[in-house]
């Protein structure tokens, strides 16, 4: 799907149903933060949302899935292991801290050219060695 304008948010709630989908394509698409609520539930392990309009509150739904059974909302664990967030302009260390919290198995991190994030702030770098000492290899690093 990537590198197609027509993808946007409407498209990514139709994909729910896809259980088995463990890797997506979504770079240089229009998708939101407002789809990244239909993402988390996918259980995808491998994510391009490159060159997106995502923000930090869309890393938050992204990596913080719930699933709501009758009238229960209960937390699940994000199996992303592939995040590639190159050229979103909009992170900040804010979605870092997300990202440090609440992926237990990621393996990489792409975080190439994004304008928003100051490698040099100590909340970033302590996001990103956090993530490293868990296995994560953090492009650009």
């Amino acid at each position: 799907m990537g590198w197609c304008s027509k993808v946007d948010d409407k498209v990514i709630s139709s994909l729910t149903n896809l259980k088995k989908l463990e890797e997506l394509d979504l770079s240089l698409t229009n998708v939101t933060s407002k789809a990244c609520s239909s993402l988390s539930i996918l259980n995808l392990k491998r994510i391009d949302l490159s060159a997106t309009n995502i923000t930090t509150v869309g890393i938050k739904e992204l990596v913080t899935p719930t699933i709501t059974f009758a009238g229960i909302t209960k937390g699940v664990t994000c199996k992303l292991e592939e995040l590639k967030l190159r050229h979103v302009s909009s992170l900040d260390r804010k979605a870092l801290r997300q990202l440090a919290l609440h992926t237990k198995e990621l393996q990489l991190l792409d975080i190439s050219y994004c304008d928003g994030i100051n490698m040099t702030n100590s909340d970033v770098r302590a996001s990103l060695g956090y993530l490293a000492e868990k296995g994560a290899t953090i492009l650009p690093e």
